[in-house]
């Protein structure tokens, strides 16, 4: 088994730009319109979406982008690894990203980083 995507929503382009392509670095690899009938039957949302595809090649995003998209709070996270955390941490800074949950426990830092919409990361260097 392997994970083909993983799909997250994101309030607009821009946003989804700057935190999959500047900060993680992932090729924007093609973007398409889900029709509203499509979506409807696949989701239950009556709305067409913009949907864009951001990927290396080990791990592929697909970004619904959703402007009434409102995070809530839960334990739901995606792990990555990356391999250099200070060039990480600096793209972070430079695009206004806040690296902000770092917990010290056990002799171990623990770094999460949520997207501009909301979506929560634990990065692994």
């Amino acid at each position: 088994m392997e994970i083909k995507h993983i799909a997250v929503e994101s309030n607009n382009k821009d946003d989804a730009n700057l935190f999959y392509g500047n900060i993680l670095g992932l090729e924007m690899k093609y973007s398409y319109k889900l029709n509203k009938d499509l979506c409807k039957k696949i989701f239950g949302i009556s709305d067409a979406m913009d949907v864009i595809m951001y990927g290396n090649e080990n791990i592929n995003f697909e970004i619904f982008v959703n402007s009434n998209y409102k995070p809530f709070r839960t334990f739901q996270h995606i792990c990555i690894q990356v391999e250099n955390k200070a060039d990480f941490i600096s793209k972070c800074h430079k695009n206004n990203a806040k690296v902000n949950i770092i917990i010290k426990e056990d002799g171990k830092e623990l770094y999460f980083v949520r997207d501009f919409s909301g979506n929560l990361f634990e990065v692994k260097f």
